[in-house]
């Protein structure tokens, strides 16, 4: 071969087994798929980070209750009381697997991330049967719970967390369902933390009624409350029974006996608590008038006409809807704008001579225009007529009296037995009956509970018209409506191929 005809040295690089050059890796399209990986991967990890930690913060925080009636949302009374939980409180929820309440699981839920004491554990009763037997001799329902902190346990039935409305001022023409998990649950741990209930005697003997045959609603709210109702007629008794939280009388038809007035006066003065509630009843009661004017009370004879029309309902002058003071009592009612109502009230009146000591919450009253009829329920008119009582008047009144430095006497008085009345509770959306819960918690000096409201599950059917206008939407919402999408579709695509 010739040495001057050489050709140039070509060097090869070698390809690699799968066919890729070296080179490839430095290209610009190289660099660039590398950095489009790189950023997916730390997005995908920094997604993965947030939900992790997402998953860690309470659900109030990550889910949003969009409920008609905020069902799982906790009241501020239900936060105070979680929060100050310093026992292990665990919230069995005996379920089927699967069939999970989706609303009652949330609310549990919530509970649970209020403080870390509390403990929600689900429990599938039926794969393990005798589970529930440990706390409850009851047969368990789906969807019940068991309240337990340490050796008290509460059992809470389905049935007492969705509760059938039958009320005669319901919207709509069919039965309701009302959710009352939260004071359920509340009430429940309430019980199990506190210890035994509280007992009110319902005094008896003199023509009252019980609290259940006014209300069977509000005696039940009260039993959730953690207090036990008994009836008791003290001329068979000595003195008032020790363990007596609160003595409650209503409307008594006769007047207390001597022996009693003195059992109640020696109970009250060592520091005891009696809530009161009476009628505009013409009735002679020596008796029970001095056990008022031992505390500086008097009831004024007649019943109320209020002649403010900011203070009666639409029904009529003797429906009071009287102010509220800012008590402890009311403060919860005030603070979200809700009114009660007491119809045929009285007044009542306060003596001047009372002892040093004493003080007044007068947390409901009347208006400076309303007075009283002395002929009182028989009367003609309620027009003022010469003879009749002036106002303003208090219609609702909490009475202290300090025994020692840590004892105090405590009565609550209203004036009218007409407010325990579902119908009337549901004409102020049930504010009576979270005002009568309260006095009995001021009276009972147990400031940390307060009534927790239900929230209505009803849901008003939509109801199409009948005739010429049923006629007229069926055209409009099978024919017409889903013809315009389609001409929309045909009039983009023709100006798409004109182009």
């Amino acid at each position: 071969m010739d040495k001057n005809n050489t050709e140039p040295n070509v060097v090869l690089e070698p390809e690699t087994t799968t066919g890729i050059s070296k080179t490839s890796f430095k290209t610009r399209a190289f660099k660039a798929g590398s950095y489009s990986f790189a950023v997916s991967v730390i997005v995908v990890i920094i997604a993965v980070v947030i939900n992790l930690l997402v998953a860690r913060l309470p659900g109030k925080m990550t889910k949003f209750d969009l409920t008609a009636n905020s069902y799982f949302t906790l009241s501020d009374q239900t936060e105070q009381i979680v929060k100050g939980l310093d026992e292990d409180v665990t919230l069995y929820w005996l379920v089927q697997t699967g069939k999970e309440d989706t609303y009652l699981g949330e609310l549990l839920n919530r509970y649970s991330d209020l403080n870390s004491k509390v403990k929600l554990e689900k429990i599938d009763h039926v794969i393990f049967p005798n589970f529930a037997a440990t706390y409850t001799d009851e047969t368990v329902s789906d969807n019940s719970v068991i309240v337990v902190c340490g050796e008290n346990s509460r059992y809470i039935d389905y049935d007492s967390i969705y509760v059938k409305d039958n009320s005669a001022f319901s919207a709509v023409d069919f039965t309701t369902l009302d959710f009352e998990g939260e004071e359920a649950v509340t009430s429940g741990i309430l019980m199990v933390t506190s210890g035994e209930a509280l007992v009110v005697y319902e005094l008896s003997g003199h023509g009252e009624k019980t609290l259940d045959s006014y209300s069977s609603t509000l005696a039940n709210t009260i039993i959730r409350e953690n207090y036990t109702l008994n009836t008791i007629n003290l001329n068979k008794y000595e003195a008032v029974p020790a363990d007596c939280s609160c003595l409650l009388l209503i409307s008594p038809q006769n007047d207390i006996s001597p022996q009693e007035a003195d059992k109640i006066l020696t109970y009250l003065k060592g520091g005891g608590k009696m809530m009161i509630i009476t009628d505009a009843f013409e009735m002679d009661s020596p008796n029970f008038d001095n056990l008022l004017a031992y505390y500086g009370v008097e009831l004024i004879d007649g019943v109320i006409v209020e002649n403010d029309t900011d203070y009666y309902n639409s029904l009529g002058q003797l429906y009071l809807m009287p102010k509220m003071t800012n008590h402890v009592i009311t403060q919860p009612l005030v603070a979200e704008g809700y009114s009660v109502i007491l119809p045929g009230a009285q007044g009542i009146g306060f003596l001047s001579d009372t002892r040093e000591g004493v003080y007044y919450g007068k947390f409901l009253n009347t208006s400076e225009s309303s007075y009283s009829k002395a002929d009182g329920y028989n009367m003609s008119t309620t027009v003022y007529e010469e003879g009749d009582i002036r106002g303003p008047f208090t219609v609702g009144c909490a009475v202290t009296e300090s025994v020692s430095d840590a004892v105090n006497c405590r009565i609550c008085i209203f004036t009218t037995t007409y407010l325990l009345n579902d119908n009337a509770n549901q004409m102020v959306a049930g504010a009576n009956f979270d005002m009568m819960v309260n006095a009995l918690n001021w009276t009972c000096n147990v400031d940390n509970r307060f009534s927790i409201r239900s929230k209505s599950m009803n849901v008003i059917p939509l109801k199409f018209p009948t005739g010429t206008v049923q006629n007229r939407l069926t055209f409009l919402m099978v024919l017409v409506l889903p013809v315009i999408p389609l001409l929309m579709a045909v009039f983009v695509t023709y100006k798409r191929r004109r182009r």
